[in-house]
C-alpha cells in the first residue's frame, strides 16, 4: 500500500492518533490547503512558502478566542451551544495535528487534525492572506455501525496512497500523540516480542497459542500516557 517507511510510519502515528481522539470524544476533520495558481506564479513565491505559511496559520488558529469569531461575524450567538459546548468565551481554540504534503497540483497540504470546530469561511480568509490561495477543503471524519477508527484509518491511506500524487513528507504537532511517539512504538514492540511469541511470516503475536491484539495494548499505554493517574490522589490512598 505504501512507498517507503517514511508513509508507513506516518500512517501508523496518523490512525493512532485519530483512534485515541475517538476514544477520547474528540472532533477529527479532514483540511486540505491549496496553492493557488496566481501564487505560484508570483515572481517571489518558493515551495518553501507552504509549510512557513502553515505555521503562520497554524498560530493564528492556536491563539483565536471564540470571542474573536463572534466578533468579526465567523459565528453567532446563537452557534455557541452547537460548536463550543464544552467551551468558555475566552477559550483558544484547540489545534492538534498530522501534516501531509505532496506535489498535487501546485503544492496541497492534507491536514488531519483533533479539537475544536473552526469555521470554514475564517480558514478561507486566513489562508488566502497568507498563501493567497482560497481553495480548501473541510469536513468532519463520519463514523457509522463500523468503529470510528477503521473508518477513518481507510480515508487516512487513500490520502497517502493515492497514485496521482507521490508523498513528499509530513509533520505533526506534539499532542497528536505523544511526544517521541515512534521512538515509544519500537520501543513497545521490542517489548512485545520478548513478552510474546511472534510469527515474523503473519507478523502477528502469541500467547499460548492464541492471537494477541498488540495495537490494542498499545493504544491503551498511549492513553495511559496522555491521562497519567493523579498522584495527588494517590497519595491520600497511601496514606490512607
Amino acid at each position: 500500500m505504501f512507498e517507503n517507511k517514511k508513509q508507513k510510519k506516518a500512517f501508523n502515528c496518523i490512525k493512532n492518533g485519530i483512534s485515541l481522539a475517538n476514544r477520547l470524544n474528540i472532533a477529527v476533520r479532514f483540511l486540505t490547503l491549496t496553492t493557488s495558481e496566481l501564487q505560484k506564479e508570483n515572481i517571489e513565491y518558493s515551495p518553501m512558502y507552504l509549510n512557513d505559511n502553515f505555521r503562520k496559520l497554524k498560530q493564528i488558529i492556536r491563539r483565536t478566542k471564540i470571542t474573536d469569531l463572534i466578533k468579526f461575524d465567523y459565528i453567532k450567538n446563537s452557534d455557541l451551544r452547537r460548536y463550543y459546548p464544552n467551551k468558555q468565551l475566552n477559550d483558544k481554540i484547540i489545534f492538534d495535528y498530522f501534516k501531509v504534503k505532496t506535489n498535487e497540483g501546485n503544492g496541497v497540504l492534507h491536514v488531519v487534525y483533533k479539537g475544536d470546530y473552526i469555521p470554514y469561511n475564517f480558514l478561507v480568509d486566513c489562508w488566502n492572506d497568507l498563501h493567497n490561495s482560497w481553495n480548501i477543503n473541510i469536513k468532519r471524519i463520519n463514523s457509522d455501525n463500523r468503529s470510528a477508527f477503521s473508518t477513518a484509518a481507510y480515508v487516512v491511506a487513500q490520502y497517502l496512497s493515492n497514485q496521482s500524487s507521490s508523498y513528499q513528507r509530513s509533520s505533526q504537532s506534539w499532542l497528536w500523540t505523544i511526544r517521541g511517539y515512534y521512538k515509544r512504538f519500537c520501543e513497545f514492540i521490542a517489548y512485545c516480542k520478548v513478552k510474546y511469541y511472534y510469527n515474523p511470516v503473519k507478523q502477528r503475536f502469541y500467547k499460548n497459542r492464541v492471537e494477541v491484539n498488540v495495537f490494542e495494548e498499545w493504544l491503551q499505554l498511549l492513553l495511559h500516557l496522555l491521562k497519567p493517574p493523579d498522584r495527588t490522589k494517590q497519595i491520600k490512598l497511601d496514606i490512607c
